[in-house]
Protein backbone atom coordinates (compact mmCIF):
# COMPACT_ATOMS: atom_id res chain seq x y z
CA UNK A 1 0.00 0.00 0.00
CA UNK A 2 2.74 2.44 0.68
CA UNK A 3 4.39 2.02 -2.31
CA UNK A 4 1.14 3.04 -4.21
CA UNK A 5 0.90 6.04 -2.32
CA UNK A 6 4.33 6.88 -3.73
CA UNK A 7 3.56 6.10 -6.90
CA UNK A 8 0.35 8.39 -6.65
CA UNK A 9 2.65 10.90 -5.56
CA UNK A 10 5.42 10.43 -8.20
CA UNK A 11 2.61 10.99 -10.30
CA UNK A 12 0.97 13.94 -8.92
CA UNK A 13 4.09 15.67 -9.02
CA UNK A 14 5.18 15.29 -12.76
CA UNK A 15 1.56 16.81 -13.69
CA UNK A 16 2.51 20.18 -11.67
CA UNK A 17 4.45 22.67 -13.91
CA UNK A 18 8.48 22.99 -12.91
CA UNK A 19 9.27 25.51 -15.60
CA UNK A 20 12.87 27.43 -15.01
CA UNK A 21 11.90 30.77 -16.42
CA UNK A 22 9.17 33.71 -16.43
CA UNK A 23 7.01 34.45 -19.47
CA UNK A 24 4.52 37.07 -20.67
CA UNK A 25 1.27 35.49 -21.58
CA UNK A 26 -2.16 37.62 -21.76
CA UNK A 27 -4.66 36.77 -19.24
CA UNK A 28 -8.60 36.89 -21.20
CA UNK A 29 -11.99 35.44 -20.23
CA UNK A 30 -15.15 36.79 -18.24
CA UNK A 31 -14.50 40.25 -16.75
CA UNK A 32 -15.70 39.08 -13.47
CA UNK A 33 -13.08 36.74 -12.54
CA UNK A 34 -10.31 37.13 -10.79
CA UNK A 35 -7.23 36.11 -11.13
CA UNK A 36 -4.24 36.24 -8.68
CA UNK A 37 -1.03 37.40 -10.73
CA UNK A 38 2.56 38.75 -10.00
CA UNK A 39 0.86 42.29 -10.91
CA UNK A 40 -1.85 41.49 -7.76
CA UNK A 41 -5.33 40.77 -8.00
CA UNK A 42 -6.89 41.69 -11.35
CA UNK A 43 -9.56 40.82 -13.53
CA UNK A 44 -9.15 40.27 -17.49
CA UNK A 45 -7.40 41.45 -20.12
CA UNK A 46 -4.36 42.10 -18.70
CA UNK A 47 -0.81 41.00 -20.01
CA UNK A 48 1.19 39.35 -16.82
CA UNK A 49 5.10 39.00 -16.72
CA UNK A 50 5.01 35.51 -14.51
CA UNK A 51 2.45 33.35 -17.02
CA UNK A 52 3.67 30.30 -14.08
CA UNK A 53 2.22 32.56 -11.20
CA UNK A 54 -1.17 32.83 -12.04
CA UNK A 55 -4.10 31.59 -9.85
CA UNK A 56 -7.29 31.38 -10.20
CA UNK A 57 -9.35 33.13 -7.17
CA UNK A 58 -13.03 32.99 -8.72
CA UNK A 59 -15.39 32.39 -12.19
CA UNK A 60 -12.90 31.54 -15.59
CA UNK A 61 -9.79 33.12 -17.25
CA UNK A 62 -7.45 31.54 -19.57
CA UNK A 63 -3.70 31.93 -20.32
CA UNK A 64 -3.52 33.24 -23.78
CA UNK A 65 -0.83 33.41 -26.98
CA UNK A 66 0.12 32.59 -30.33
CA UNK A 67 2.52 29.43 -30.70
CA UNK A 68 5.28 29.61 -33.25
CA UNK A 69 3.12 27.08 -35.04
CA UNK A 70 0.69 30.19 -35.48
CA UNK A 71 -1.96 28.05 -33.25
CA UNK A 72 -3.87 30.38 -30.61
CA UNK A 73 -3.50 28.89 -27.17
CA UNK A 74 -6.18 29.52 -24.29
CA UNK A 75 -4.91 27.49 -21.21
CA UNK A 76 -7.51 27.68 -18.66
CA UNK A 77 -6.30 28.99 -15.15
CA UNK A 78 -7.19 27.10 -11.97
CA UNK A 79 -6.17 27.42 -8.53
CA UNK A 80 -3.38 25.38 -9.15
CA UNK A 81 -2.28 27.43 -12.01
CA UNK A 82 -1.58 26.85 -15.87
CA UNK A 83 -1.28 23.71 -17.40
CA UNK A 84 1.53 25.20 -19.98
CA UNK A 85 2.85 28.88 -20.48
CA UNK A 86 4.38 30.52 -23.89
CA UNK A 87 8.41 29.63 -24.66
CA UNK A 88 10.88 32.17 -23.84
CA UNK A 89 11.09 34.72 -26.76
CA UNK A 90 9.35 34.14 -29.62
CA UNK A 91 6.23 33.17 -28.25
CA UNK A 92 6.13 35.87 -25.61
CA UNK A 93 7.16 38.52 -28.21
CA UNK A 94 3.22 38.98 -29.90
CA UNK A 95 1.72 39.17 -26.41
CA UNK A 96 3.85 42.54 -25.38
CA UNK A 97 4.06 43.97 -29.15
CA UNK A 98 -0.05 44.01 -28.64
CA UNK A 99 -0.44 44.72 -25.01
CA UNK A 100 2.33 47.72 -26.18
CA UNK A 101 0.73 48.97 -28.73
CA UNK A 102 -3.12 48.57 -26.50
CA UNK A 103 -1.39 50.56 -23.81
CA UNK A 104 0.58 53.27 -25.21
CA UNK A 105 -0.94 56.74 -25.65
CA UNK A 106 -0.10 58.20 -28.88
CA UNK A 107 -1.17 61.67 -30.23
CA UNK A 108 -3.42 60.82 -33.09
CA UNK A 109 -4.52 63.19 -35.50
CA UNK A 110 -7.25 61.56 -37.07
CA UNK A 111 -9.25 58.83 -35.98
CA UNK A 112 -7.72 56.05 -38.35
CA UNK A 113 -4.28 54.46 -35.98
CA UNK A 114 -3.43 52.48 -39.46
CA UNK A 115 -0.02 54.32 -40.11
CA UNK A 116 0.39 55.02 -44.09
CA UNK A 117 3.60 53.22 -45.50
CA UNK A 118 4.07 53.28 -48.90
CA UNK A 119 6.76 50.97 -50.04
CA UNK A 120 7.91 49.99 -53.29
CA UNK A 121 7.89 46.56 -52.65
CA UNK A 122 4.26 45.66 -51.48
CA UNK A 123 3.39 43.77 -47.93
CA UNK A 124 1.38 40.93 -47.62
CA UNK A 125 -2.01 41.52 -46.64
CA UNK A 126 -4.82 39.05 -45.83
CA UNK A 127 -8.30 39.62 -46.69
CA UNK A 128 -10.53 37.76 -44.07
CA UNK A 129 -13.60 36.15 -45.68
CA UNK A 130 -15.91 39.25 -44.38
CA UNK A 131 -13.44 41.38 -45.39
CA UNK A 132 -11.14 44.25 -44.60
CA UNK A 133 -11.94 46.47 -42.15
CA UNK A 134 -10.26 49.85 -43.11
CA UNK A 135 -11.69 52.29 -40.79
CA UNK A 136 -14.06 51.20 -37.98
CA UNK A 137 -15.82 54.23 -37.98
CA UNK A 138 -14.72 57.32 -40.16
CA UNK A 139 -14.34 60.98 -38.37
CA UNK A 140 -15.34 62.80 -41.73
CA UNK A 141 -16.28 62.13 -45.03
CA UNK A 142 -13.74 60.68 -46.92
CA UNK A 143 -13.05 58.37 -50.16
CA UNK A 144 -12.06 55.23 -50.76
CA UNK A 145 -9.90 54.01 -54.23
CA UNK A 146 -8.12 50.79 -54.96
CA UNK A 147 -6.54 50.01 -57.97
CA UNK A 148 -4.79 46.75 -59.09
CA UNK A 149 -0.81 46.93 -60.33
CA UNK A 150 -0.31 45.92 -63.47
CA UNK A 151 3.53 45.80 -64.81
CA UNK A 152 4.12 49.52 -64.32
CA UNK A 153 0.37 50.54 -64.79
CA UNK A 154 -2.58 50.58 -62.50
CA UNK A 155 -6.29 49.60 -63.32
CA UNK A 156 -9.24 50.94 -61.14
CA UNK A 157 -11.02 48.77 -58.81
CA UNK A 158 -13.06 50.41 -56.49
CA UNK A 159 -14.07 53.95 -55.78
CA UNK A 160 -16.30 54.42 -52.61
CA UNK A 161 -17.39 57.20 -50.75
CA UNK A 162 -17.85 57.39 -47.00
CA UNK A 163 -20.14 59.29 -44.92
CA UNK A 164 -18.84 60.65 -41.42
CA UNK A 165 -19.67 57.42 -38.95
CA UNK A 166 -19.53 55.03 -41.49
CA UNK A 167 -17.57 52.24 -41.72
CA UNK A 168 -15.35 51.17 -44.58
CA UNK A 169 -14.90 47.62 -45.67
CA UNK A 170 -13.63 46.01 -48.71
CA UNK A 171 -14.94 42.27 -49.35
CA UNK A 172 -12.46 39.45 -50.23
CA UNK A 173 -14.42 38.71 -53.42
CA UNK A 174 -13.77 42.06 -55.00
CA UNK A 175 -10.10 41.64 -55.13
CA UNK A 176 -8.01 38.38 -57.15
CA UNK A 177 -5.42 36.36 -55.11
CA UNK A 178 -1.82 37.18 -55.29
CA UNK A 179 -1.93 40.57 -56.99
CA UNK A 180 -0.96 43.85 -55.48
CA UNK A 181 -3.11 46.97 -55.12
CA UNK A 182 -2.74 50.34 -54.29
CA UNK A 183 -5.42 51.52 -51.57
CA UNK A 184 -5.75 55.10 -50.77
CA UNK A 185 -7.96 57.12 -48.42
CA UNK A 186 -9.21 60.55 -48.70
CA UNK A 187 -10.15 62.36 -45.85
CA UNK A 188 -10.03 66.46 -46.40
CA UNK A 189 -6.72 67.39 -47.12
CA UNK A 190 -5.22 64.18 -45.68
CA UNK A 191 -4.47 61.37 -48.09
CA UNK A 192 -3.14 57.69 -46.50
CA UNK A 193 -2.09 55.40 -49.23
CA UNK A 194 -1.16 51.38 -48.90
CA UNK A 195 0.77 49.54 -51.34
CA UNK A 196 -0.34 45.41 -50.46
CA UNK A 197 -0.16 41.79 -51.63
CA UNK A 198 -3.07 39.97 -51.75
CA UNK A 199 -2.21 35.92 -50.35
CA UNK A 200 -2.65 33.13 -52.47
CA UNK A 201 -5.55 30.76 -52.23
CA UNK A 202 -3.24 28.27 -49.72
CA UNK A 203 -2.13 31.06 -47.67
CA UNK A 204 -5.54 32.30 -47.29
CA UNK A 205 -7.01 29.07 -46.06
CA UNK A 206 -4.09 28.24 -43.57
CA UNK A 207 -4.92 31.82 -42.01
CA UNK A 208 -8.63 31.11 -41.79
CA UNK A 209 -7.88 27.82 -40.46
CA UNK A 210 -5.29 29.94 -37.52
CA UNK A 211 -8.59 32.65 -37.03
CA UNK A 212 -11.66 30.24 -36.69
CA UNK A 213 -10.73 28.99 -33.13
CA UNK A 214 -10.40 32.33 -32.28
CA UNK A 215 -13.94 32.92 -33.23
CA UNK A 216 -15.21 30.24 -31.61
CA UNK A 217 -13.69 31.05 -28.49
CA UNK A 218 -15.60 31.81 -25.68
CA UNK A 219 -14.23 35.69 -25.68
CA UNK A 220 -15.99 38.96 -26.04
CA UNK A 221 -15.74 40.82 -28.92
CA UNK A 222 -12.53 42.98 -27.66
CA UNK A 223 -10.54 39.73 -26.56
CA UNK A 224 -11.46 37.86 -29.75
CA UNK A 225 -9.45 40.69 -31.78
CA UNK A 226 -6.65 41.14 -28.88
CA UNK A 227 -5.74 37.44 -29.88
CA UNK A 228 -6.38 38.08 -33.34
CA UNK A 229 -3.64 41.11 -33.40
CA UNK A 230 -1.77 38.23 -31.36
CA UNK A 231 -1.92 35.53 -34.57
CA UNK A 232 -1.25 38.57 -36.95
CA UNK A 233 2.24 39.93 -34.94
CA UNK A 234 3.35 35.99 -34.65
CA UNK A 235 2.84 35.23 -38.43
CA UNK A 236 4.41 39.17 -38.91
CA UNK A 237 1.57 40.66 -40.84
CA UNK A 238 1.65 43.89 -39.78
CA UNK A 239 -0.58 45.52 -41.91
CA UNK A 240 -3.51 43.44 -40.59
CA UNK A 241 -2.16 43.53 -37.02
CA UNK A 242 -2.63 47.27 -36.86
CA UNK A 243 -6.16 47.40 -38.76
CA UNK A 244 -6.89 45.02 -35.89
CA UNK A 245 -5.28 47.45 -33.24
CA UNK A 246 -6.80 49.87 -34.80
CA UNK A 247 -10.28 47.95 -34.40
CA UNK A 248 -9.49 47.70 -31.18
CA UNK A 249 -9.17 51.63 -30.29
CA UNK A 250 -12.12 52.43 -31.84
CA UNK A 251 -14.25 49.89 -29.60
CA UNK A 252 -12.03 52.09 -26.87
CA UNK A 253 -13.17 55.10 -28.29
CA UNK A 254 -17.11 54.20 -29.01
CA UNK A 255 -17.20 52.89 -25.03
CA UNK A 256 -15.47 56.51 -23.83
CA UNK A 257 -18.42 58.16 -25.35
Amino acid sequence: MKSLYITVAVAAASLAPTWGWSANCMVLGARDAKVQSVEGEKSPAFLTKDCAALRLISGNAQASWVGQDGKPRLIPITVNGVAAQPNAGAEERSVTVVWSELTTKRERQQAAYMRSVSFERAQKIYIPAEGLVLLDRSDVDAELSVQLVKDSATVPVLTQAIKKGESLRVERKLLEQDQTYVFTIRRGDATETWRWKTLPADQTATIDGQLEPIRSAPLDAEQRLMLQAMLFDQIKFRPNMELTIQQLKALEDAKAR
